[in-house]
């Protein structure tokens, strides 16, 4: 949860940081088999992939989570994960 937190707090204004966070917390949440966690990480993973101009990573981050956002219930990261990749074709069509 740490991990996922720093990784929250860092995307906007040091997204390398935000990165590096977000890649530990996805490893370990798979490593230890957290559904929930991976999500978070994976909405985080979206958003900075986004704020860095990669847009096939940010697509690929949001699209996984909305994914087990929907498994899992959660319609605020379902929501989050949505608008993410609104932004990316919001963004495309300028």
């Amino acid at each position: 949860k740490l991990l996922n937190t720093l990784a929250f707090e860092f995307r906007n204004n040091d997204n390398q940081k935000a990165l590096k966070y977000g890649l530990e917390a996805r490893d370990l949440a798979q490593k230890i088999v957290y559904i929930h966690g991976l999500m978070i990480a994976e909405t985080n993973l979206g958003w900075i992939s986004y704020r860095r101009d990669e847009t096939p990573n940010a697509i690929s981050y949001a699209v996984k989570a909305l994914k087990e956002a929907k498994i899992l219930g959660d319609q605020d990261a379902q929501m989050n994960n949505l608008n993410t990749i609104g932004c990316i074709y919001n963004d495309q069509q300028k």
